[in-house]
């Protein structure tokens, strides 16, 4: 079994990143997730920096990164289905692997920007858990 991670961060510089910034992802990934998995893949959309693919290295036993692979998004998309633990992004791409898999998922509470509320509480209704901090 492994875990999977998404890590959007957009199509225009990197906005999603200010939503769900990196420290969220590390914080989680790190010092949560790492206590009950030894193995992680991380699927991005562009590169991880150095100093968060460092952690994720030094946290797990094996951490692959599919930050700059050529697969295409079906594989990528069962890669996270198949995942035990998928911490999802801010994204209906990773949003629609945790609703089709089995696994124990995990999702941003802060969805979009402050211009999207109603939205964002659809999203949030879909668990009937949060996970604290």
């Amino acid at each position: 079994g492994y875990s999977c991670a998404h890590i959007r961060r957009g199509d225009y510089l990197n906005v999603a990143s200010h939503i769900v910034p990196d420290e969220a992802f590390r914080s989680l990934l790190c010092e949560k997730l790492s206590t009950i998995s030894d193995n992680i893949i991380i699927v991005s959309d562009s590169k991880i920096t150095a100093p968060l693919k460092h952690e994720i290295e030094s946290a797990f036993s094996r951490a692959i990164f599919l930050d700059d692979a050529v697969l295409d998004t079906f594989k990528i998309h069962c890669i996270m289905r198949s995942a035990k633990l998928l911490v999802c992004s801010n994204s209906q791409f990773s949003l629609t692997a945790g609703l089709l898999s089995e696994s124990l998922v995990f999702l941003p509470q802060k969805w979009f920007g402050s211009s999207q509320v109603e939205i964002e509480d659809k999203i949030k209704r879909l668990a009937n858990f949060m996970i604290i901090d």
